[in-house]
């Protein structure tokens, strides 16, 4: 075989695994089914990969987020009643003023230096030199933790899992 044949060969070859790649139409919709609850506040899914198991799923406009929670029943009317009890839980919480997701490492540390400076540089407790420096010291760690990246429960203090 001649270098050009080769070449000739390989090509052909990549052509193949291009068209192969494209898709023409979408395959199925993410979710198999999906019921709404309370005039559509909040709904019960089930998707592909979730066994036949409904998931409580509620939009949370405060946060810009879905809260999703698993109801461990594949019977349509447990779940429902679950995820009624689910619905009034979260809005109780809501109502509070208690958020619903855990703050970004971002978010900790600025709520932490608000309130070092107005209790403890305030009254006296540190110097305004001592909190720039512990303000310096936690800026260097969002940095290496990364501004997004959110506290999670289990995980070490920068939300990586340990």
């Amino acid at each position: 075989m001649t270098a050009a044949a080769r070449v000739a060969l390989v090509i052909d070859n990549t052509r193949t695994q291009k068209q192969r790649s494209k898709r023409t139409a979408p395959t199925q919709s993410f979710l198999t089914d999906k019921h709404s609850i309370y005039g559509g506040k909040a709904e019960i899914v089930r998707t592909q990969q979730s066994g036949g198991y409904w998931h409580f799923r509620m939009w949370i406009s405060e946060e810009s987020k879905y809260v999703r929670k698993t109801l461990k029943t594949k019977h349509l009317d447990t779940a429902i009643e679950r995820a009624e009890n689910e619905f009034f839980a979260i809005k109780a919480n809501l109502n509070s003023g208690k958020r619903i997701f855990s703050p970004t490492v971002q978010q900790a540390v600025e709520e932490y230096l608000k309130h070092r400076w107005e209790v403890d540089v305030k009254r006296g407790s540190i110097t305004e030199g001592r909190w720039g420096t512990v303000k310096s010291h936690l800026n260097h760690f969002v940095a290496y933790c990364g501004i997004r990246a959110p506290r999670r429960r289990g995980s070490n203090a920068c939300g990586r899992s340990t």
